[in-house]
């Protein structure tokens, strides 16, 4: 497995760890930043428009400066060494063609981030005697700030799933996996589910754990349309001390209502 390492106002900090570890692609420790500004001089008279910044940022596989895009950066103290302060919107390193070819297959990235500020209304996810846990959503994409608002919504905001019939119980919605929990009673037979989703809780490849299924495989229907098993239709087990659990995922987005229909295959 292939892995890069980017040590990401957020803070992005530098990590202590070999370039040479692990099959590195990519490894940031951003410890040399250099930051340029450059006079450009306007096409017609003497006057010069106010200086134009220009990053750069050296990448320690390769041992190569990339450049360093957007609308705000700055190389700042990092908990080692230096870390660097970016705008958590605009700002991206432009890897080399030559580095992004080999990222193909399954590869892993781990980055160190210390937010500039948490939100207001993060509330806890979970609170103990002696703890209290918050969690946040974060990955790969080459999606839009925009593109991403649907996916933030369904899962800051889960619409509301109810059971049809019975023999199934709903544990709801699990933030930390993204799922929705179901508990099988009696063994694996048809579930039918409705989903109340809407435009400020949307479904968005929507995740399925039903707990005590067994070894069944599933059927899978979406408002009575039959979706066949292929890559943007999932389904999987997972095994436990005291039962077998089903997992299913499937490629899907929707803001109306929806009804889901799982059925057992044995």
């Amino acid at each position: 497995m292939k892995t890069i390492y980017c040590a990401v106002t957020i803070v992005l900090l530098s990590m202590p760890v070999s370039a040479a570890e692990r099959d590195l692609v990519a490894y940031w420790t951003f410890d040399d930043i250099r930051v340029e500004r450059k006079e450009v001089r306007m096409v017609r008279g003497e006057t010069y428009i106010p200086k134009e910044k220009f990053g750069y940022v050296r990448e320690e596989v390769g041992g190569e400066q990339q450049d360093l895009n957007g609308k705000y950066y700055e190389s700042v103290p990092g908990v080692k060494g230096r870390a660097l302060l970016l705008d958590g919107y605009t700002t991206h390193v432009a890897p080399g063609e030559d580095q992004t070819a080999y990222v193909s297959g399954d590869f892993s990235v781990e980055v160190w981030i210390a937010l500039g500020a948490y939100p207001k209304n993060w509330g806890p996810y979970e609170i103990t005697d002696a703890s209290m846990t918050k969690i946040m959503l974060n990955g790969l994409t080459d999606k839009t700030v925009e593109e991403l608002v649907p996916l933030t919504k369904s899962w800051a905001n889960p619409p509301e799933l109810k059971v049809v019939g019975s023999g199934f119980e709903n544990e709801g919605y699990d933030a930390t996996d993204l799922a929705f929990h179901l508990t099988c009673k009696n063994g694996a037979k048809p579930l039918t589910m409705k989903i109340a989703s809407g435009k400020e809780s949307p479904v968005v490849d929507p995740a399925f754990v039903v707990n005590n299924w067994g070894y069944a495989g599933a059927d899978l229907q979406v408002n009575g349309k039959t979706i066949e098993l292929d890559k943007d239709f999932r389904v999987g087990h997972r095994e436990r001390l005291d039962g077998t659990d089903l997992i299913v995922w499937f490629r899907f987005e929707t803001t109306e209502p929806v009804t889901i229909k799982l059925t057992p295959v044995h």
